[in-house]
């Protein structure tokens, strides 16, 4: 074993190990691709969710005056 010489090529390993993660790398491109839409659509909620509070407060009210109505 000692008469074998392994000569490291630092250039090769770290190919190597950069030709595993590319396909990764991909896969995390697609998949940061389709959550920007997502987020935005999250944003969007946001920006209705006060809107929606409003609604269920102004159903809440309709039905507190409702027996005023009645009578």
């Amino acid at each position: 074993m000692a008469d074998q010489q392994i000569s490291f090529h630092p250039t090769l390993a770290v190919e190597a190990v950069f030709e595993q993660v590319k396909p990764l790398q991909d896969q995390l491109a697609q998949i940061a691709s389709i959550l920007e839409p997502i987020g935005q659509l999250s944003e969007l909620g946001n920006v209705f969710e006060p809107l929606r509070q409003f609604g269920t407060q102004i159903k809440e009210l309709a039905k507190l005056l409702q027996p005023m109505r009645g009578f």
